[in-house]
């Protein structure tokens, strides 16, 4: 295992056992500063990746785009000149043999692309998971995905439950810088 891989399931086993803040009281003011309020927050480059919807997949890309920035503390947005994200006539199968939902790939075969150069092609039919797992690889710079054996992850051959885990935290964050380890949780 990496020194960043260990790293990263540190941070995350501190993020999950860490008891919330105290929130403070009427008789204690909280110590804000104007100073911190008016600074900019300013996230690191490796930290901040485009993505570029097609029109009939903008809201779902802001979506999902917002769902990754919350669980990576990283700048992901919509925006012009980013990841293409487009609708596909065909993808083909799968690996597994199993019908492709998305595919995210570098335009030219045999090539490896900047993160910015890569594409996201998802079926007109695709399931609801399947453009945050395309995210996944992108964000991820991986074509791989998790063992099965690691369910409900997103970025498992599966597409998981649909939400971002823990696993999915640890396989996105080796290759993005991210600032947090937020996995979601499930809405009673």
């Amino acid at each position: 295992m990496t020194l960043r891989a260990l790293g990263l399931l540190s941070l995350l086993s501190l993020a999950c056992a860490s008891a919330p803040a105290a929130t403070p009281t009427a008789t204690e003011p909280a110590a804000v500063s104007t100073a911190a309020l008016e600074a900019p927050v300013e996230t690191p480059e490796p930290c901040q990746v485009v993505f570029s919807p097609a029109p009939e997949l903008l809201e779902e890309t802001t979506a999902v785009a917002a769902r990754w920035a919350t669980a990576t503390g990283c700048d992901i947005r919509v925006g012009e000149g980013g990841i293409a994200v487009r609708i596909a006539t065909d993808l083909g199968l799968s690996p597994l043999g199993t019908k492709a939902h998305g595919w995210t790939h570098c335009p030219v075969d045999g090539e490896t692309c900047k993160r910015s150069a890569l594409l996201i092609d998802l079926t007109a039919d695709h399931k609801a998971s399947a453009l945050a797992h395309e995210f996944g690889h992108a964000l991820g710079s991986s074509a791989a995905h998790l063992p099965d054996d690691e369910a409900p992850a997103l970025m498992t051959h599966w597409g998981g439950d649909g939400l971002i885990t823990a696993a999915d935290l640890v396989y996105v964050c080796a290759a993005l810088d991210c600032q947090l380890l937020a996995p979601e949780t499930p809405q009673g």
